[in-house]
């Protein structure tokens, strides 16, 4: 029946949604599905776990219990049970008893000397306020040679497993508990035969402990209450241990129908995790008119415990709502298929979407193709599932919250098939030359990149020297959360989408619009001023770069550092000194101003008619209106300094009423004249364009954008750059 459904399926149906789960804390090495690009996923479709394959990458699985390599004793019996229901609903607790450290006794010895083991316990998860304890004997069970039941000696004392939750205790749910055997012997006529760790023992003949048939033996004491049942080498129940890493892996599915309808479905295949290997496994499907609501993979090594390789994951809300909303998908004979919209009617792209090959690449992909599921029209991002024609790659995800999050539209897959076209595009349109593609890639870079710390030179070199893909990881790996994206659109777009770059500066990460390569100094081909004084020095210019960029960045949270580097190189700039009587005090106040009002940064020009033609007064602060703020300055020593300045559209009385008293502050005379010199020499500068541009009115009337830049911290007189053009 499962076959038969997984034909009628197929790959549209069974990985209609494909959730990725991240395996459980600290296992890697392994995965699970054919849907599983990379170590340590797995992915669940809407139907349960599709066919594919079982891997273990080379040096095997971490993070899993591979088992005990024994030594000179056969765990006939290794059982970590589940304590009582009683004290530990819905727990996961075990005991797991170490095989002797010594041997006591050897097969057909009636007597033993004393020695010492211990066994572990864990509980878990425990009821706030609670305790209790489980004690396990340890035992020598003694046969006649034939085989038949000889009696018990009791030889270790009740071990006693203690937990405890309550308040203002320190919880406690796992511990070792040392046990001793002393010496001893079992009755005339018989031999010890083995070791036996219990909470409680049987009768003496209500086991058969018929040598003959250890794995029967085996299944009449499971139940009894013995844990674990260790053999000595040459005792006919003697079997040999398994080697590590052998155990057995269990996929579950818990489906869900209609009216709360639930079922659980799961299959178990030995497998070896100890070292690289790879299987076939089987679909594992849910009942018709059930879909599934989660699933998980859990690993039992030899002799242990079962461990979770995959926590059970839910599926979306949408899948666990299609009993009810798509109710006619039920019998699950419905397939997911893309279709091309436009032109009307919708066509096909058949199978796996493999005749629509760059339907993923359409930038209005959402309205040029139509999803469906069955007969029903659903959201077109539920085909993002054949994103790479062809196959069918997961658009779900676990979170660390252990719930599955729905991603509408995933980023491309460097290693899917419509990145490796896009790569042979790229070559093509440069005429198979891959220096000439390489350095288009770079470009492409310059306008993609955002935010991301990504260098043009660094990814033209590594693409030059190693490859195409090998870029594209670089990208995608320094692009930060966007890297992915970023590195697909940047190949899409370099590949044809956008046109061709005009020129190639592989060297150059940061370019004016100018065309002047801004990566060691941005004012490097800048007038400076004012007058004949000789250009700072290149340090303090350095700082001065970066203070600009700095202050635009700050002014504007979506300003990015390489675009803060190209507005520093293409505007005017007055860069107010930090040098005492050469601006100091006037860029403490500038900063002043700027750093509460960020925006203010950047200035509108307006000359002094077009300013007075608007009404207002040259030292309008004078006016009783305005409360003369700067009233008490020493005459002669100080002057009063506005910023913004009288001669910008921000300036002058509005700013006093936008702002407040902040705008105006006695400071130095020296200083304010420095600045006021540099700020005149700029403006009279036919290359900083200001004179020529004056605005007449309100913002954005035609004045020429300059940025005031303060350097209180570096000690230089007042300047100005000029972009030249």
């Amino acid at each position: 029946m499962v076959e038969a459904q997984l034909d009628a399926l197929g790959d549209e149906t069974a990985g209609a949604v494909a959730t990725t789960s991240v395996a459980a804390p600290g296992v890697a090495g392994i995965s699970l599905g054919t849907l599983a690009a990379s170590t340590a996923v797995a992915t669940i479709g809407i139907y349960g776990w599709t066919a594919g394959w079982f891997t273990v990458q080379d040096g095997g699985a971490t993070g899993l219990d591979q088992g005990s390599e024994f030594t000179g004793w056969s765990p006939l019996l290794l059982q970590h049970p589940t304590w009582p229901t009683s004290y530990f609903p819905g727990s996961t607790d075990r005991i797991i008893v170490d095989e002797p450290s010594v041997d006591p006794f050897a097969w057909g010895d009636r007597s033993w000397v004393s020695f010492s083991t211990q066994w572990a316990w864990e509980v878990g998860p425990v009821p706030a306020a609670s305790f209790g304890s489980v004690g396990m004997y340890g035992s020598v069970l003694c046969q006649d040679p034939a085989g038949h039941f000889g009696g018990w000696v009791r030889t270790g004392a009740n071990g006693g497993a203690n937990w405890n939750t309550h308040p203002g205790h320190p919880p406690v749910l796992s511990g070792v508990v040392p046990q001793t055997f002393p010496a001893g012997s079992c009755p005339e006529g018989t031999i010890a035969s083995a070791l036996i760790y219990g909470a409680s023992f049987p009768d003496s003949e209500s086991i058969p402990w018929d040598r003959a048939n250890a794995a029967h033996m085996v299944e009449q004491i499971r139940d009894t209450g013995i844990y674990t049942v260790w053999v000595p080498d040459g005792a006919p129940t003697y079997v040999d241990p398994p080697p590590p890493g052998l155990g057995v892996v269990t996929r579950k599915v818990h489906c869900v129908g209609a009216a709360g309808y639930s079922i659980d479905v799961t299959d178990t295949f030995d497998a070896d995790i100890s070292h690289g290997g790879q299987f076939e496994v089987p679909s594992l499907l849910c009942p018709p008119r059930t879909v599934a609501g989660s699933g998980g993979v859990d690993w039992t090594p030899s002799g242990g415990s079962a461990q979770a390789i995959f926590p059970p994951t839910p599926t979306p809300a949408w899948v666990t709502s299609i009993p009810t909303e798509y109710p006619d998908c039920l019998n699950a004979d419905c397939r997911l298929q893309l279709f091309k919209a436009n032109p009307s009617p919708a066509a096909t792209c058949g199978s796996l979407a493999v005749a629509c090959p760059d339907w993923y690449l359409d930038p209005d992909r959402g309205n040029d193709f139509e999803c469906h599921w069955g007969p029903y029209v659903v959201d077109t991002d539920r085909c993002s599932a054949f994103r790479d024609p062809g196959r069918v790659l997961p658009n779900a995800t676990r979170g660390d919250d252990g719930l599955t999050h729905y991603i509408p539209w995933p980023v491309l897959e460097l290693d899917s098939d419509v990145v490796a076209t896009l790569r042979s595009r790229l070559e093509q349109r440069y005429d198979n030359d891959t220096d000439a593609a390489c350095k288009a890639l770079g470009e492409q870079v310059r306008l993609d990149r955002g935010p991301a710390p990504l260098a043009v030179p660094d990814v033209v070199y590594i693409c030059a020297d190693f490859d195409l893909p090998r870029a594209l990881q670089f990208i995608s790996d320094t692009g930060g959360a966007q890297g992915p994206a970023i590195a697909v659109a940047t190949l899409a777009e370099a590949a044809g989408q956008a046109p061709k770059p005009p020129t190639f500066t592989p060297d150059c990460d940061q370019i004016s619009s100018s065309g002047v390569c801004l990566d060691d100094n941005i004012f490097e081909d800048h007038l400076f001023g004012p007058g004949p004084q000789e250009d700072p020095e290149p340090e303090p210019l350095k700082t001065a770069a970066n203070q600009c960029t700095a202050l635009l960045q700050v002014a504007s949270a979506a300003t990015t550092r390489a675009q803060a580097q190209a507005q520093c190189a293409d505007q005017p700039i007055l860069f107010v000194g930090g040098r005492t009587d050469f601006g100091k005090e006037a860029a403490e106040h500038d900063l002043e101003v700027i750093a509460a009002h960020p925006q203010l940064v950047q200035l509108e020009y307006m000359s002094t008619a077009n300013k007075r033609a608007t009404g207002a007064q040259r030292y309008w602060y004078n006016l009783a209106a305005y409360n003369k703020p700067c009233e008490e300055k020493t005459s002669g020593l100080q002057e009063c300094d506005e910023y913004p300045f009288f001669t910008s559209v921000e300036g002058g009385p509005s700013a006093f009423n936008t702002y407040g008293p902040a705008v105006l502050k006695p400071i130095s005379y020296n200083d304010n004249q420095a600045e006021g010199n540099a700020l005149r020499s700029m403006v009279n500068t036919t290359a900083c364009g200001l004179k020529a541009q004056s605005a007449v009115g309100n913002p954005g009337t035609g004045g020429k954008k300059y940025l005031t830049i303060p350097l209180v911290e570096v000690n230089v007189p007042s300047f100005f750059v000029c972009p030249k053009v």
